[in-house]
């Protein structure tokens, strides 16, 4: 008698930790899941914001050349302000193809 309680006992103790466990696995798989699909999210926004940070770059670029181009309107131009504006023209251009280089590819 006493040894078919030890066995019964001892079978729904064993069943109880394989169901516990396997219920274990089960739920971390499913913790998993959500952040695989939540680490595609946010690398597409991260690529967003780079791709804003850039157009913003070349935004400010333009900006700058605009505001010396005016501040000498009509004036003889110094040496030293037209290298700073074909500076500033040439580094607006890279950032451009920058952009146009990651949205060809996708990466944007």
């Amino acid at each position: 008698m006493w040894k078919k309680v030890a066995f019964w006992s001892g079978l729904f103790l064993t069943l109880t930790a394989i169901g516990g466990l396997v219920w274990n696995f089960e739920t971390r798989w499913n913790q998993t899941q959500p952040c695989i699909a939540n680490a595609k999210e946010i690398k597409l926004t991260q690529l967003r914001i780079e791709q804003k940070i850039q157009e913003d770059n070349a935004r400010n670029l333009q900006q700058r050349i605009w505001d010396l181009e005016k501040a000498y309107a009509g004036q003889e131009v110094p040496h030293a302000v037209k290298i700073e504006i074909d500076k500033l023209k040439i580094e607006r251009e890279a950032v451009l193809r920058c952009i146009d280089r990651q949205l060809s590819r996708g990466t944007f």
